[in-house]
């Protein structure tokens, strides 16, 4: 092979690399999340493409949660977008069994109604506690689900979504909704993160403010 061949060849191989890493969504932060229901918590949403299918993990840190008195301690529903047209859901992994929660369906989380259908085109997903209450508070810290939707393709970043609703009890019941998106504006695509099985990430991070 030729010095000229295994420099082409070495050039191809750049630049196919740089661009893939360009095409890898990266962290995005969004400081107003205490305007969208956060109550000072941080939300992270993490994408794995795994095959046709996509293992998603959402992980609360309440770490700062403001429980309003007690009347917040944990969810009662947690729902995201982030794959759109997935065929199924399943709920892999949650912080108090998978058994606790519903099946995960297409629906959005609403005040006083639990994971309400969607009626079929908005590719969110929903679950909601069935058995029992996720206290989130004892201790408080890092509490992760973990998702894994069938097919369907990645969304950009800036079009992903975090839901959920604060509670301190099973039910349907009224509560401050989480419903926030990705937030803007986005990082710059790591080129390193082009070797990694993982497609993307988003963090909402709410900013700690000093409190009297």
């Amino acid at each position: 092979m030729s010095k000229l061949t295994k420099l082409s060849l070495s050039l191809a191989f750049c630049l196919g690399w740089a661009a893939s890493a360009q095409a890898v969504p990266t962290t995005v932060t969004n400081t107003n999340c205490d305007l969208d229901g956060c109550r000072g918590a941080d939300l992270k949403l993490e994408v794995e493409q795994q095959g046709t299918n996509w293992l998603v993990t959402y992980t609360i840190d309440t770490t700062n949660l403001d429980t309003n008195s007690g009347a917040y301690t944990g969810l009662n529903q947690i729902g995201f977008l982030a794959i759109k047209d997935w065929t199924d859901v399943q709920l892999q992994s949650a912080p108090n069994g998978t058994g606790n929660w519903t099946d995960p369906i297409e629906a959005i989380v609403k005040a006083n109604a639990l994971c309400e259908p969607s009626n079929g085109n908005s590719s969110k997903i929903c679950s909601a506690a069935q058995s029992n209450f996720l206290n989130m508070t004892t201790p408080k810290g890092e509490y992760a689900f973990e998702f894994l939707v069938i097919g369907g393709s990645l969304m950009s970043t800036s079009e992903w979504h975090f839901s959920g609703q604060w509670a301190n009890s099973l039910g349907a019941q009224s509560g401050q909704i989480i419903s926030t998106g990705a937030g803007s504006p986005p990082a710059v695509p790591e080129p390193t993160a082009a070797l990694l099985f993982a497609v993307g990430a988003v963090t909402v991070r709410q900013s700690i403010r000093r409190r009297s």
